[in-house]
């Protein structure tokens, strides 16, 4: 059974390149052996994370994301059983935030700045597989 996970959390030090690459680098070893796919958006101190896979593989990575010292307010927005995965191609794709266009985020915000914690999380699973499809992905 498939899953599909989106998860806002908040970093616990600036989310700068080491950073990001100490959380990318070895998530896509991992992912890639347990059958993960998604992607991670990041702006200033937030992260916003979409993944997909199996139910059990997902949930335990969760748990271990829960447990990671390098988040703070780890929030559940969506977690839902899919059909098909939306990000099939990608161990884990990655955005800023901060580049995306500020017109694309009104879409989905009433401010430039998006706060997944006090928005709905249909809301920005809509974002984030609008981002799939219409660019501003870093890389996959």
């Amino acid at each position: 059974m498939l899953v599909q996970c989106l998860y806002a959390s908040r970093a616990t030090t600036p989310v700068d390149d080491a950073m990001l690459q100490g959380v990318l680098e070895p998530s896509r070893e991992r992912n890639m052996a347990e059958g993960i796919t998604g992607m991670l958006c990041y702006t200033d101190d937030v992260f916003l994370q979409i993944l997909e896979g199996g139910r059990t593989e997902v949930s335990q990575l969760l748990t271990r994301i829960m447990r990671d010292d390098r988040h703070s307010d780890v929030t559940l927005l969506v977690f839902d059983e899919i059909d098909e995965r939306a990000f099939s191609d990608w161990s884990m794709g990655q955005a800023s935030l901060d580049k995306v266009n500020p017109g694309h985020l009104l879409r989905f915000s009433p401010r430039r700045q998006i706060d997944p914690f006090n928005g709905p999380g249909h809301v920005m699973l809509a974002m984030l597989l609008d981002l799939r499809a219409h660019g501003g992905i870093v890389s996959r």
